[in-house]
């Protein structure tokens, strides 16, 4: 018999040096560990795929409804006034005493912003700058004549760079923007 399995039947293990060691369990534990970190690390980095769905959905939604309010204010030949806030958005007509009142239906009720998404909007070039329950009146007007107070709005995450905006122009025009696909 040779040294080697005589080693084997006197110990049960084929160590012969510490040259041919493997890693331990705890060993590889922390490898798994650090590469799981770091992986999670780069998802973080990158933007999620859902909150750029929910940005493009709510900006669609609000583009419809705009479009939606506007025929409203021509056919019922009535201003309809669109009030912003930092997290939502509501359509408002003037009552008999021209005081701003919200338009109570389904379509045009009050709309929220899911909580980890903020509304911008600029106007005549300024970015409007919203405290929170800041409710001045509507900032945009849409006239019974079509017309419609030039703005433009983002809905991002809060510090963020945005996927998408809407803009609306003076004659009516109203649009969305990939602002991923312009630069």
């Amino acid at each position: 018999m040779t040294n080697l399995m005589k080693m084997i039947l006197v110990t049960g293990n084929l160590k012969t040096n510490d040259k041919h060691r493997g890693f331990t369990l705890i060993e590889l534990m922390v490898v798994m560990m650090i590469i799981g970190l770091l992986a999670s690390l780069v998802m973080i980095s990158f933007p999620d795929d859902s909150v750029k769905k929910i940005s493009h959905t709510e900006t669609r939604r609000l583009a419809g409804l705009v479009k939606l309010a506007s025929e409203n204010a021509t056919l019922k030949a009535r201003a309809v006034g669109i009030e912003f806030s930092h997290n939502s958005y509501r359509f408002l007509v003037r009552n008999a005493s021209s005081e701003w009142i919200p338009l109570n239906d389904k379509i045009f009720r009050k709309r929220l912003i899911p909580n980890n998404l903020q509304i911008e909007i600029e106007l005549f070039g300024k970015l409007k700058k919203f405290k929170v329950d800041d409710t001045l009146g509507p900032q945009v007007l849409l006239s019974a004549s079509g017309e419609i107070t030039p703005f433009t709005a983002r809905i991002n995450l809060r510090n963020e760079k945005a996927f998408y905006q809407l803009k609306a122009q003076f004659g009516g025009y109203v649009a969305i923007e990939d602002l991923e696909t312009k630069q």
